[in-house]
């Protein structure tokens, strides 16, 4: 499965609120590592907020693709 992932915006984040930002990209990052592995793939290649990963069976690419996505849009509205 290659994919990457970025996010509009981020670069301007990050040069707006660089503590911030370099706080969020680290839980970004644990986040995606995570979700890749326990399905089974490996992160490739990780540039800002952007990752390459592969899986050898495509059901694990796809599960962690959507669980991916599913942490992206819980993340987006959640409520505090």
């Amino acid at each position: 499965m290659p994919a990457a992932e970025c996010y509009p915006g981020s670069t301007r984040l990050r040069q707006d609120y660089p503590s911030a930002m370099e706080t969020a990209l680290k839980r970004h990052d644990e986040l995606l590592e995570a979700t890749v592995h326990l399905n089974n793939g490996h992160v490739l290649l990780s540039v800002g907020d952007a990752f390459c990963c592969a899986s050898a069976r495509v059901d694990d690419a796809v599960e962690a693709a959507l669980a991916v996505q599913l942490i992206e849009f819980m993340w987006v509205h959640r409520t505090e």
